[in-house]
């Protein structure tokens, strides 16, 4: 992905809307701590969460492109983990909670995933957390999936091609003046 354009909680809610939109609307599929109010009625609603991020790989390297530009790209490869969870007042999330893990493994998905350098697990455990909701009554579940995640950003990045240097060499000797060209090196 790259960095700032696209996020994996935006990727996997795309997946989700396009591989479940025949059972629910698109705006029922929320990310988390976003301005939004829960559907007034029992019907099921989705919210995606980015949970947590490990980093595994965090590389920064130079070079001079096709047009000569000096350019910097920075690479940074993660485990993320996202947090989707599925809640109705009726049954619709106990009977669609095993369509979150089918449509991150459809067709589509694989093209997404593809298209934007992250993989999603194949295996994802399913909690019932419909006890946390207390009194309220509410079928929750959460779908906790691990995906790999590279992203990437390239920049132009200023450099010198001249630096002056001056050695003092043998105490007392007059200065030697050298010249540094480190696009020679």
């Amino acid at each position: 992905m790259i960095l700032g354009k696209y996020t994996t909680v935006q990727a996997i809610r795309n997946i989700l809307v396009s591989e479940m939109s025949y059972i629910m609307a698109p705006n029922r599929f929320l990310i988390y701590n976003q301005e939004y109010q829960f559907p007034n009625d029992p019907n099921a609603w989705v919210i995606i969460k980015h949970s947590l991020s490990k980093v595994y790989a965090n590389n920064n390297f130079t070079y001079v492109n096709d047009i000569g530009n000096y350019v910097e790209e920075q690479d940074l490869n993660t485990q993320d983990t996202i947090i989707i969870t599925i809640m109705s007042k009726n049954l619709q999330a106990l009977q669609y909670k095993e369509g979150i893990p089918m449509a991150l493994r459809s067709v589509f998905s694989q093209q997404q995933q593809e298209k934007y350098a992250f993989k999603i697990a194949t295996l994802m455990p399913i909690q019932d957390l419909s006890e946390v909701e207390g009194g309220s009554m509410y079928y929750r579940f959460d779908v906790t999936v691990p995906v790999l995640t590279c992203y990437k950003l390239i920049k132009g990045q200023n450099y010198f091609d001249e630096f002056e240097t001056y050695v003092d060499v043998n105490d007392g000797q007059p200065d030697l003046t050298a010249t540094f060209n480190p696009a020679v090196l």
